[in-house]
């Protein structure tokens, strides 16, 4: 059995990354920079399915932690621009990504995913092979869809 945790940065980028597909951009812009809170910092939450808990508005006043986006929660990352343009703005969430999770195994699966949803194994290419010294055979094996190591375990 296999129990995957979930940090909160997870979910957001999740989250993003479905309403970049859904084309709900001005939310994936909500969501990257400002948050929800930020974008309606007094309530009245105008993107169909979040509510005023987003922000600290509540019905029955109690505090709570405002939503405050991906790159407004660390003082001076400055704005990340989204577009009207899905590509962009995944290109964008993959940025991002690579930072959020540095080191963590996590953005590989989000460059294959990127790749193979614009038919452009390039984008994977473009980002790994500058951290090589042999970034041209490296760039060679990405595009021959060499994604992963072969392993022989000597179950041949």
């Amino acid at each position: 059995m296999c129990i995957y945790i979930y940090r909160g940065a997870d979910l957001y980028f999740m989250l993003i990354e479905a309403m970049n597909g859904l084309g709900r951009f001005d939310v994936v812009e909500a969501l990257m920079n400002p948050g929800v809170g930020g974008t309606f910092p007094q309530g009245n939450v105008q993107f169909d399915g979040f509510t005023d808990y987003w922000t600290r508005v509540t019905p029955n006043g109690t505090t709570t932690y405002p939503d405050e986006g991906i790159r407004s929660v660390w003082t001076g990352l400055g704005y990340r621009t989204m577009a009207s343009d899905k590509e962009h703005n995944d290109m964008e969430i993959l940025k991002e990504m690579m930072l959020e999770f540095a080191v963590e195994g996590k953005t590989l699966p989000h460059m294959i995913r990127m790749a193979r949803r614009y038919g452009n194994d390039n984008i994977i290419a473009d980002l790994v092979c500058p951290k090589y010294s042999n970034p041209e055979e490296i760039r060679s094996r990405i595009l021959d869809k060499g994604y992963f190591i072969k392993w022989n375990y000597g179950l041949e």
